[in-house]
């Protein structure tokens, strides 16, 4: 009777370890799951933010690009005002010195004919004189 009443608190004594270690195992099977599931969960958001990530990266990429493109095109264009500009100061300064010549040659043409002028104001003068001189009826001067 002792032995039956060791064997059976031996058996409650095993009974009660299957019961914890089966309760163990049950939670070493149960709890890997909900991990498993936030491991799910969490990989997900970081595959959200890296998908968000590389889509700003890219629009920043395609940003770069275009300003890239716009500064080659402002310093082309600066290149071609330059060239304009150089070719009007040339052109201009081609024109104020053909317009200077142009103007000292009338100058002189308009000295010239002022001389001619005084010239020719001259000889009718004496013409004058010398029509007056030998009109018949001019005895009394």
């Amino acid at each position: 009777t002792q032995e039956i009443k060791d064997s059976k608190a031996k058996i409650v004594h095993l009974e009660n370890e299957i019961f914890w270690l089966g309760l163990l195992a049950a939670l070493g099977f149960i709890l890997p799951l909900p991990i498993g599931f936030y491991h799910i969960y969490r990989m997900r958001e970081l595959v959200a933010q890296a998908s968000e990530l590389k889509s700003r990266l890219t629009e920043q990429t395609n940003r770069v690009v275009q300003v890239d493109s716009l500064v080659t095109r402002n310093e082309k264009l600066e290149t071609e005002i330059k060239q304009i500009q150089e070719k009007f100061r040339t052109t201009m300064k081609r024109t104020q010195e053909k317009h200077q010549d142009t103007i000292e040659k009338m100058k002189n043409d308009i000295h010239l004919l002022d001389l001619e002028n005084k010239r020719i104001s001259g000889i009718l003068m004496l013409k004058e004189q010398v029509a007056k001189k030998s009109l018949p009826g001019n005895f009394l001067r």
